[in-house]
């Protein structure tokens, strides 16, 4: 599962990778934010990773927003891919735009909302161009 959230957890964009990441993503997101607040007052430094079990999160904070990737498995790959997300989305201007519009609007933007979006998703995290994902 990918997110994107604003500034007090609000869900900005949320992309789930299998039909067992369908969950309350919003639910989630808010969550997460609770988490990370927690973790600046105690420890005076923002949340980068968690696990749940076998679940593990990664996160970047990138200007007002905060991009989540919940995942199974080892962190080193998915640190390598949520970082490149990261910058892709970073360098992007039209896609940086959109995201600020949805989040001024509070909106969740859908993939369809952004098309540029979805062949960043596709290489960063499942190393192909998206016209060979069946």
């Amino acid at each position: 599962m990918l997110l994107i959230a604003a500034e007090g957890g609000v869900l900005v964009f949320s992309y789930p990778f299998a039909d067992e990441w369908k969950f309350d993503d919003d639910l989630f997101s808010g969550f997460l934010n609770s988490f990370s607040s927690i973790s600046d007052e105690i420890f005076s430094e923002g949340l980068d990773r968690a696990k749940f079990g076998q679940y593990t999160v990664l996160i970047n904070s990138v200007g007002n927003f905060s991009v989540c990737y919940l995942f199974k498995g080892q962190s080193y790959l998915a640190l390598q891919k949520i970082t490149d997300f990261t910058k892709r989305i970073q360098n992007e201007s039209s896609i940086w735009q959109t995201l600020e519009k949805f989040y001024k609007a509070s909106q969740v933007l859908e993939i369809k909302d952004i098309p540029s979006l979805e062949p960043i998703i596709t290489e960063t995290f499942f190393g192909k161009s998206p016209e060979l994902i069946e």
